[in-house]
């Protein structure tokens, strides 16, 4: 009995066939795989590269609250010493005009990149000293209270801005103004 030839060739060319479909499957499974790793390799690039800028945002961003905070706390230092010279050169007239403009524009630096709770306190410091500062027509002991009152608030302030900035020790009391 004799073989035909198409048997080989058919056998051959399923073979071949096979070779083909299997190389091209394995070529594709491979591809995908190797798209899919990349992709990962991405993805976790770039979730890198944005912690990198957000701890970069973080640093920025609390350098300039620092320096808000140093600027509105030295301009209402400023303040507070005008309306103590005032007070105790017993003067009754009013304080230079535009005493309280420095701390105005500080304290808008300070809303910006302070946070929430020190912008309000800010505020309260603030119109405490006004109040003490401008007022001229009442007695000494009111005029005591005003100053006492605006200190308490200068040093909550303090002791806030202190907390935030994690400055070592700012859980106390006792701190040098």
């Amino acid at each position: 009995m004799q073989t035909s030839l198409w048997v080989p060739l058919v056998v051959a060319g399923l073979g071949l066939l096979g070779t083909v479909t299997a190389g091209t499957a394995g070529v594709l499974i491979t591809q995908r795989s190797a798209d899919r790793r990349e992709q990962q390799m991405w993805d976790r690039e770039r979730r890198r590269e944005r912690e990198h800028w957000a701890r970069e945002d973080m640093v920025r961003t609390f350098d300039q609250r620092q320096q808000a905070y140093v600027a509105y706390y030295k301009s209402i230092r400023a303040m507070a010493r005008l309306a103590d010279q005032r007070a105790k050169d017993m003067k009754s007239e009013p304080l230079p005009e535009g005493w309280g403009d420095q701390a105005l524009a500080d304290a808008l630096a300070l809303a910006i990149f302070g946070s929430a709770s020190v912008a309000l306190l800010a505020s309260d410091v603030y119109f405490a000293l006004l109040q003490w500062g401008t007022e001229t027509s009442l007695d000494e002991g009111t005029r005591e209270k005003l100053r006492a009152k605006y200190f308490k608030a200068e040093s909550e302030l303090l002791r806030l801005i202190r907390l935030e900035l994690a400055v070592p020790g700012a859980d106390s009391d006792q701190f040098p103004v």
